[in-house]
């Protein structure tokens, strides 16, 4: 809503302005990120897996209604992988419960956002409780007897927790907006 709210500012300036859509703008992107991830899951025989998106407090807020599609398209798909977000309607206490039903008890979390930061780092992986007393969200699930895991790369030789950022797949769905966003600007 900001961002429209820009563009047509700067369009009653005269200005031609494209861009593209967000990643899962479409299912087919919804396909292709699901793709470029997949290989990061644990089979149904060695556990279950969580994406963690960012998710919103805010009701309006669309991406919250993408995820509740996320994850109902992935349950669909994949047995062992569950949807959750920081702060958004798939909650924490939703997703974790889902996640102690899996057997082995074993869960990796795959981050979902395009930087792996500080929700990655402290309230999914984090080694000791929030300001409030919460624990991280691997410390629940380890207190429940879960072995927990998460995705990491490697970048000029020092591990990252892998974020969207560093997929392939995930790049060219962007690339492949904004090339389709300056085709219709020069056309």
């Amino acid at each position: 809503m900001e961002m429209e709210r820009v563009i047509k500012a700067f369009r009653s300036l005269g200005m031609r302005i494209e861009y593209g859509g967000t990643l899962m703008h479409r299912w087919s992107q919804v396909e292709r990120c699901l793709k470029s991830i997949e290989g990061e899951f644990l089979p149904p025989n060695k556990g279950c897996n969580i994406i963690v998106a960012h998710g919103s407090p805010l009701t309006f807020v669309g991406s919250n209604t993408t995820y509740i599609g996320l994850d109902r398209y992935i349950r669909n798909r994949y047995r062992n992988v569950f949807v959750g977000t920081v702060e958004g309607i798939l909650s924490r206490e939703e997703v974790l419960s889902h996640a102690k039903a899996c057997l082995p008890k074993r869960v990796r979390f795959i981050p979902f956002m395009y930087v792996a930061g500080d929700h990655i780092m402290n309230d999914i992986m984090g080694r000791k409780p929030n300001e409030e007393g919460i624990p991280s969200w691997s410390m629940e699930m380890e207190s429940a007897g879960f072995s927990v895991s998460t995705v990491y790369t490697k970048y000029k030789g020092e591990e990252f927790y892998k974020g969207l950022g560093f997929y392939r797949g995930i790049n060219e769905i962007f690339i492949d907006m904004l090339l389709k966003s300056l085709k219709r600007l020069y056309n």
